[in-house]
C-alpha cells in the first residue's frame, strides 16, 4: 500500500497482460476468473493512486477486461471504479462509454452480482444514455441479448 506507487505502472503492465483471453480459453472458468482479479487488481490500484486513474493507458486497461467474466465477487470493487472514472474523468472515458454501457447492460442481468452494485450503476447507465448518440446506443443494445437489451431498455427510460 503505502510506497508501492513506483511499481504500479509495471504491476499493471502485467496484469493487462492477463486481460486478453485467446479464443481457446473462453469458457474456461479458472482462466476466467484469473482474468478477473487482473481487473480487480487494476482497480485497486487504481483506487490508491488517483493519479493513475487519469492515465489513458491503464484506463484502457481497465476497461478491457470488463465485463467481469467469472468472479463476479470482483464486482464489489471494479464496477464503482468505472462508475467513479466515468462521473471524474468524462474526458478520458468518453471513447468508452459504449463499452461502460455495455458492461452495465450486462451487470443488470447478471444474478451473481449484488443488488446495491447494480442500482450503483443505474445512474450511471441514464448518464451513458443520454451521453451516447442514438446510433451509438442502438450499436451497443445489438451486442446484448434480448434479455440483457430489455433489462437496460426499462432502466434507461425508468
Amino acid at each position: 500500500k503505502e510506497g508501492g506507487g513506483a511499481f504500479f505502472p509495471k504491476a499493471i503492465e502485467s496484469l493487462h497482460r492477463l486481460l486478453n483471453i485467446p479464443n481457446e480459453k473462453k469458457g474456461d472458468m479458472a482462466f476466467e476468473a484469473c482474468r478477473d482479479n487482473a481487473v480487480s487488481a487494476i482497480s485497486k490500484i487504481m483506487a490508491q493512486d488517483p493519479a493513475i486513474m487519469r492515465n489513458p493507458q491503464v484506463i484502457r486497461a481497465f476497461m478491457s477486461g470488463l465485463p467481469l467474466m467469472n468472479d463476479h465477487v470482483e464486482g464489489k470493487q471494479v464496477y464503482p471504479i468505472m462508475a467513479q472514472l466515468i462521473q471524474t474523468q468524462q474526458d478520458l472515458m468518453r471513447t468508452h462509454f459504449a463499452h461502460a454501457l455495455y458492461t452495465c447492460g450486462k451487470v443488470f442481468s447478471t444474478e451473481e452480482v449484488e443488488n446495491n452494485i447494480k442500482q450503483g450503476l443505474v445512474p450511471v447507465a441514464k448518464f451513458l444514455g443520454k451521453a451516447l448518440g442514438s446510433d451509438q446506443l442502438n450499436a451497443v443494445q445489438r451486442l446484448l441479448s434480448a434479455e440483457e437489451r430489455q433489462r437496460l431498455q426499462s432502466l434507461l427510460n425508468g
